[in-house]
């Protein structure tokens, strides 16, 4: 008869809850929060520039445990998706969009892969 006796499961389980309910969460937090804000300061340097109501209306946007939002707050800068996707004027004649939003994507998406691997390569197991 072959005996076969493996130690340390105990240790190996408490250190699996503690990557499940401690780090992990609290590395997609800090890549959350540093993907947003990096995030933000690139769509605020690609936002055209008028009065600068648009540009100070950017702001992170109800943040929740699994996601941030970036944008203009709609309230006074209600005219951010006309500015982004263009528009019609009163007298009928086309307002190129401007884009800036789309280009923020493209520009940061690159970075936010790169945050996510670095705070996933930085988490304790």
């Amino acid at each position: 008869m072959i005996k076969i006796s493996i130690t340390g499961i105990e240790q190996l389980q408490k250190k699996l809850d503690n990557l499940v309910n401690t780090e992990l969460p609290k590395m997609l937090r800090e890549a959350l929060d540093e993907a947003a804000i990096e995030t933000l300061q690139t769509m605020q340097l690609n936002t055209p520039i008028d009065t600068g109501l648009l540009l100070e209306s950017e702001k992170i946007i109800e943040p929740t445990p699994l996601s941030r939002a970036i944008g203009p707050d709609k309230d006074p800068a209600y005219y951010a998706w006309w500015v982004e996707a263009g528009h019609h004027t009163v007298s009928g004649s086309w307002v190129p969009g401007q884009f800036y939003v789309q280009r923020t994507y493209v520009e940061i998406e690159p970075r936010i892969k790169q945050i996510f691997r670095n705070k996933l390569a930085q988490t304790k197991i």
